[in-house]
């Protein structure tokens, strides 16, 4: 994905009605933004462009309870001041193409 268009098409292409979301418990006092599918595209694409160096994405091993196990790459967006999201992606053996996980 180090190539911006792959980012836009596979950011574009997901249904995000479909995707979980995954948040830490914390008993801290913590912010919850709602953000619309179209703004989260927008600033998602605005922080690809004006942050060309973030294009590394984050390896993580994942297990499940039967002893499977994969890898998700996690890339950081910067959505507002002070505020950044992780969206989760795996790579589909299959259909030879990232999706988004969450």
């Amino acid at each position: 994905l180090n190539d911006p268009q792959l980012s836009y098409h596979l950011l574009n292409n997901t249904d995000w009605s479909d995707v979980d979301v995954f948040s830490k418990r914390s008993k801290r006092n913590k912010m919850v933004y709602h953000i619309e599918e179209r703004e989260l595209l927008r600033l998602c694409s605005q922080d690809i462009n004006y942050r060309s160096y973030n294009d590394n994405l984050i390896p993580i091993l994942m297990f499940n309870k039967q002893g499977h196990y994969w890898v998700e790459f996690v890339r950081i967006f910067n959505i507002h001041v002070d505020v950044d999201i992780g969206i989760s992606m795996r790579y589909d053996i299959k259909t030879k193409k990232m999706k988004v996980t969450g």
